[in-house]
């Protein structure tokens, strides 16, 4: 599981593929968030705080959420791409010889 809820006020983000994890305290992040709604889940706000330090998420199809620091959010969105790219010659090649 890529976060885990510790206490009613801190979630733990850790990333896929470095294992590096990070702690968000809700009550912080919400006190200096000004600009988030505030009917967010605090998932969602902890993880727009993350977004803002540089953290990345990716879904593939039939796959949970992937999650990545920024040491390793690069090399994981050209990962995420190729795998896209991969996915669509398959479909194409699928397509041509099912014609």
């Amino acid at each position: 599981m890529p976060w885990i809820k510790l206490t009613e006020s801190t979630l733990t983000f850790e990333c896929d593929t470095c294992d590096e994890a990070i702690e968000c305290d809700v009550a912080t992040v919400r006190r200096t968030s000004v600009e988030q709604p505030t009917e967010w889940s605090d998932f969602s706000l902890c993880w727009r705080y993350l977004q803002g330090l540089g953290w990345r998420s990716f879904k593939r199809v039939g796959q949970e959420w992937t999650f990545h620091c920024v040491a390793c959010g690069d090399a994981a969105e050209a990962a995420h791409i190729q795998h896209r790219t991969d996915e669509q010659a398959r479909d194409q090649f699928k397509a041509r010889n099912a014609a």
